[in-house]
């Protein structure tokens, strides 16, 4: 699976009310259109967006790589601060310090002027953007975001993986709509491309319109069979039609093949609850 389908996977987990907050304006079950998304209740949407704040701990062997990497990150050449920034990346992330990850690419290839420095902040503030604690942060992580992948587009406007990514980051803005429209544009360019297909499916699920939800996953199955997370979310929409059958085929596959715990994890509480509703 790819890096970047994973994110959103994960971050997509919280629809079953498992792991993480998502942006609500894409998850909603309870919106109908996404141009019409209604505000919520602030005590509740003051309860979902601002969680109770995770303690994080490093060993002393993990304090003492950060501090090695940080004075890496000031003396080394180009080659090595990119693999000290894979390295410390991979420390923050897995402690959800996705903001951590951002400060310290942007910080370090913010003075690069090559297209794969800009996608590589981009997509570091795009993690940071998913996991935000808050609206706030989220709008600050989605404005880095637009203006790292905007450079990287204005260069090269082929990376439309880059630029399905991209759309992600408008549904918490004043024009949610300008994301569906911007994986049409993808689409109408690479019909085949993945990202476009599974995002704005996932926009169709959270606008309760899971017939299309299912259209637009099945075609992604029939261009990768082994799209898991598109078979995980395909079970999804079949779940909200009723179709409990169909539902249980999808997540019997993607347990038999996805090794993501967090994937695996939501897929077994479905089944679950498929059982328990048969």
């Amino acid at each position: 699976m790819k890096q970047q389908q994973l994110i959103i996977g994960i971050a997509a987990i919280v629809f079953v009310g498992i792991l993480y907050s998502l942006p609500k304006v894409l998850l909603n079950k309870e919106e109908k259109e996404l141009e019409n998304t209604a505000q919520l209740d602030k005590k509740e949407k003051s309860s979902i967006l601002h969680p109770t704040p995770v303690q994080v701990s490093f060993s002393a062997s993990e304090k003492s790589k950060v501090q090695k990497w940080k004075l890496g990150l000031v003396s080394s050449n180009s080659r090595i601060k990119l693999s000290i920034l894979d390295s410390l990346s991979s420390l923050y992330n897995s402690k959800s310090l996705y903001d951590s990850t951002a400060f310290v690419f942007e910080g370090t290839l913010s003075s690069f002027s090559d297209v794969d420095s800009w996608v590589k902040i981009g997509d570091a503030c795009y993690k940071a953007y998913y996991f935000a604690a808050n609206d706030d942060k989220a709008a600050d992580w989605a404005t880095k975001t637009q203006q790292y992948y905007s450079k990287a587009l204005e260069k090269k406007p082929e990376l439309l993986d880059v630029k399905a990514r991209m759309a992600m980051t408008y549904t918490r803005g004043q024009n949610p709509m300008k994301a569906v429209m911007t994986l049409r544009e993808v689409l109408e360019k690479d019909p085949k491309n993945e990202q476009a297909l599974l995002n704005i499916g996932l926009l169709s699920v959270q606008s309760g319109q899971f017939e299309k939800a299912v259209e637009r996953f099945k075609k992604l199955q029939t261009i990768n069979p082994e799209n898991w997370l598109g078979t995980f979310y395909l079970g999804i929409a079949y779940t909200e039609l009723g179709k409990k059958n169909e539902a249980k085929e999808c997540f019997e596959k993607v347990k038999r093949n996805e090794k993501q715990p967090q994937i695996l994890e939501a897929v077994d509480d479905y089944l679950k609850q498929l059982s328990v509703n048969p």
